[in-house]
């Protein structure tokens, strides 16, 4: 195709310079080992072939491991992750991140997120990888992101009949409209504050509320109160919703 065209050949002058691996391998080492093995090159490829095959068996089998932990794309079961040798755990995580479309951590960073599996009970320990943070609770891995500090949710009315976009979290809110028409408000709520939970007969402070639910810690803030006029039915934060009263049956909040 060049000769076709006409173009001239130009060679580029770094190829004869053995500074660089790549010249020093093909111009000094190649020639070396084809002369004492002809047949190097062969074998090299067929060499390589069989490492890729064992790849790739080793990473189908730690795809079917990691289906079997998985509690969700974001969370692994950690006993299960345990019970596995280290080289499988490793093996594990890799194809999660692989999963999130995250380059292979190193060994190094690797062996951070597996000694979170034997911190202490009460310990949250966390391993940051580029803007992926790696979190433990209750025993579990959790796959979250860097965050700046979260602002407290702004005062607000929410309309029923209408989705409420709450902006600190990103959480949506609808309360479906209701025959009288009372009018709600969003304030917002330290974790220390003490209420009850439907159908729950004791007041505690809402972070405890939150940890014996299983929600882990670094979903439960932003909070704030839903106000129906004067009393507080729920509490809204970044995962969800936590009912405190009961409604009529023909109203219901509903968040994603």
């Amino acid at each position: 195709a060049a000769r076709h065209l006409a173009l001239p050949w130009i060679e580029d002058e770094s190829n004869a310079d053995t500074a660089y691996d790549r010249n020093f391998l093909r111009q000094d080492i190649i020639p070396l080992l084809q002369s004492r093995w002809p047949s190097i090159g062969e074998t090299a490829a067929r060499s390589a072939t069989l490492c890729a095959e064992q790849q790739q068996m080793v990473e189908d089998a730690a795809t079917e491991k990691l289906a079997a932990m998985s509690k969700g794309a974001d969370r692994l079961d950690g006993a299960k992750l345990t019970a596995l040798p280290l080289r499988w755990q490793r093996a594990v995580l890799r194809q999660w991140f692989a999963a999130h479309g995250v380059s292979s951590p190193s060994l190094t960073q690797l062996e951070q997120v597996t000694l979170q599996l034997t911190a202490k009970s009460d310990a949250q320990p966390q391993v940051t990888i580029s803007d992926v943070v790696i979190r433990r609770f209750q025993d579990d891995l959790f796959w979250t992101h860097s965050a700046s500090t979260a602002e407290a949710i702004s005062e607000q009315v929410i309309h029923a009949g209408t989705v409420t976009i709450v902006e600190e979290t990103g959480l949506r809110l609808l309360i479906s409209q209701s025959e009288d028409r009372r009018s709600y408000r969003l304030v917002p709520v330290s974790l220390n504050e003490k209420v009850k939970l439907q159908g729950r007969g004791s007041s505690k402070p809402l972070k405890q509320w939150m940890k014996s639910l299983g929600i882990p810690p670094w979903q439960r803030q932003p909070a704030a109160l839903l106000l129906l006029e004067q009393t507080p039915v729920a509490c809204v934060y970044p995962a969800g919703v936590l009912m405190l009263q009961a409604l009529p049956s023909s109203v219901q909040i509903h968040a994603s």
